[in-house]
């Protein structure tokens, strides 16, 4: 880091010190005057210390009170910086973000920069108008009333927040205590709805069945079959019945083979036998018995039963 009031800032009979803004400012030594920057010189009382002119560019001679020696201050806009009088500013980027460099002051864009009734903002030292709610127009020339839409009607209170405040047939929907079940949509078809302790409940409604929550259907109730009377049940499917009182008799349907209520139907074949001399029963079924057995170029010779 460079040292400040190195040897040699200042000119001969002069001392350099540290100012308060952290730049070094050479002064004559007590009893001189002069440029404390070019030489100073041993004052009397009669001398004027500010003729010749000791300061540097942009900055005023001030005589001190005791007529012995004088300092050098800043002209208006301008401070010491690197031991001379400079400029605050001589573009925007050298301001803070909510300024402007203006007549090489870092100053506020905003007063007069804008049209009646328009508001002024500075972002990145660039300054933007815009009219006042209500009003409409050119904001950087003046802006004039426009409609302006009625306030918002305020929200009602909340009924309620979550399900335990209200009562338990009823549940907490956007602020409000409310039914589900009336809302619909939510029970399949046919079904009952109910809510209790805040929750809701499908329910299929006496004589129907099913699932409450995709479709109840009605109840089949069968008469009561008579033991003795045909058709009955114990017979099962694929079976003939006969009445021979005082009871029904239960058989097999022709083609099917087992025992009621298990009738099943009898297969083409069970063995070979059962086929054509030029068949065999292949998984219940006659086939071909040369079909796949011998290769392109051979001819299998079938031996017909004696």
């Amino acid at each position: 880091m460079e040292e400040l009031c190195e040897e040699g800032t200042c000119g001969p009979n002069a001392y350099c010190e540290v100012v308060d803004d952290g730049q070094e400012k050479c002064f004559c030594n007590k009893g001189f005057t002069g440029s404390p920057y070019s030489g100073c010189r041993p004052a009397t009382v009669t001398d004027n210390p500010c003729n010749p002119n000791p300061c540097e560019p942009h900055s005023v001679c001030v005589p001190n009170e005791n007529g012995v020696g004088a300092n050098c201050v800043c002209e208006d806009g301008y401070h010491v910086k690197d031991g001379r009088c400079q400029p605050e500013c001589t573009h925007h980027s050298q301001c803070a973000d909510h300024l402007m460099c203006k007549n090489i002051r870092c100053e506020d864009p905003c007063p007069g920069f804008c049209g009646v009734h328009a508001v002024c903002s500075v972002k990145n030292n660039n300054a933007k108008c815009k009219c006042r709610p209500g009003f409409e127009g050119d904001p950087y020339k003046g802006c004039h009333q426009g409609y302006l839409p009625p306030p918002p009607k305020p929200l009602p209170p909340a009924e309620c927040i979550s399900n335990t405040d209200c009562p338990a047939h009823k549940v907490c929907f956007n602020s409000k205590c409310g039914d589900p079940c009336k809302r619909g949509g939510s029970c399949g078809v046919n079904a009952r709805c109910k809510v209790e302790h805040h929750y809701l409940k499908c329910f299929c409604p006496p004589g129907f069945v099913g699932n409450p929550y995709k479709i109840c259907q009605r109840e089949i109730t069968r008469p009561p079959v008579d033991p003795s009377k045909c058709p009955n049940p114990i017979c099962g499917p694929n079976s003939i019945c006969e009445e021979r009182n005082p009871r029904v008799v239960c058989h097999c349907k022709p083609g099917y083979y087992g025992g009621p209520p298990n009738c099943k139907r009898r297969p083409q074949c069970v063995v070979s036998a059962d086929c054509d001399y030029n068949k065999a029963c292949v998984q219940q079924k006659c086939q071909d018995r040369c079909k796949g057995v011998c290769g392109k170029t051979y001819v299998l010779l079938e031996i017909k039963k004696v």
